[in-house]
């Protein structure tokens, strides 16, 4: 028995696909499934019932792949105890990003992490907060960076910057609203993301709202091109646009915000990766935003998560 083995063995459940499970692996699927069936003549028993699509563990070998998560992170924290005392970062660090935060910060982030770190593997993934929770509870993620608080007490939380919500509006209402506040937005159809994103639930909370107008959309961009053409308005995160343009207008005091927070299972290892990837993303906001003052914190309802 190999770590190996148990890698791929692991892989197949994740995936439901051998084929998928070598290409994530980098190796020849042959190479993958002869392992694998090493590994259950050692066993003397089937792992995986190959005859379902998706390919699924069998009732015994559910039990020998949760054992194998735990083998494979110990083995991991084996070789995170050598990377720790080393000069540089080294290995792989898998973060999730949501894409409210992901249009704006990912670029930069990744520039910058390639250009500081260059031993380091960074693995950077767009995508929902569901998707980063469930991927953190089952080891496929290092680290998410999301709304928050969670209120989960298996995750650790740690703030990052506090960001406005703003209003973003067609260019023929440029310059008529300022110092917003939620009434401003009760008799006005809002085009806002899909059910998915932490960030709609969350406009709908600032607007005392139970339901967006009849346009909802997958991406910030979408929305953006929407609003400029007229069509209607829309809540958007402040580093998400010009804050200068006359179509951007901000809330009164307390200005609502988003807290966003760079967040891990309890038990997570890899400290010194986990304080560069907060020292760079702090870097890159603007200081004022980084301190909780004259605020009002817009959580994330349950529902979205």
């Amino acid at each position: 028995m190999t770590l190996t083995q148990l890698k791929y063995l692991v892989t197949v459940a994740r995936l439901g696909s051998f084929a998928r499970a070598a290409r994530d692996c980098h190796v020849a699927q042959p190479t993958l499934s002869l392992q694998i069936q090493k590994l259950e003549q050692e066993l003397g028993t089937q792992l995986l019932d190959r005859k379902k699509n998706p390919v699924v563990p069998t009732s015994f070998g559910d039990e020998v792949i949760q054992q194998a998560h735990t083998v494979l992170l110990e083995a991991d924290r084996l070789l995170e105890l050598v990377r720790e005392n080393a000069d540089s970062l080294q290995g792989t660090l898998s973060i999730g990003v949501i894409p409210t935060i992901a249009y704006y910060l990912v670029p930069a982030l990744f520039t910058r992490l390639r250009e500081h770190y260059p031993a380091m593997d960074f693995r950077i993934h767009e995508i929902p907060t569901s998707q980063i929770l469930n991927q953190l509870g089952r080891g496929e993620l290092d680290l998410g960076v999301l709304a928050t608080p969670l209120k989960q007490s298996d995750i650790i939380e740690i703030p990052l910057y506090y960001e406005p919500f703003v209003a973003y509006m067609p260019p023929a209402w440029s310059g008529r609203r300022r110092n917003l506040t939620a009434a401003d937005f009760q008799d006005q159809e809002l085009i806002l993301l899909g059910e998915e994103h932490c960030f709609r639930h969350q406009a709908l909370k600032l607007c005392n709202s139970q339901s967006a107008g009849q346009l909802e959309c997958g991406s910030i961009e979408t929305i953006r091109r929407l609003v400029d053409s007229g069509v209607g308005m829309t809540l958007m995160p402040l580093l998400a646009v010009d804050a200068q343009s006359p179509q951007v207008a901000g809330f009164k005091a307390p200005r609502p915000v988003r807290e966003v927070s760079l967040v891990y299972q309890r038990g997570f290892y890899k400290t010194r990766a986990r304080q560069a990837i907060q020292s760079q993303i702090q870097d890159l906001i603007p200081r004022s935003l980084q301190k909780r003052q004259a605020m009002k914190v817009i959580g994330i309802e349950s529902s979205a998560l």
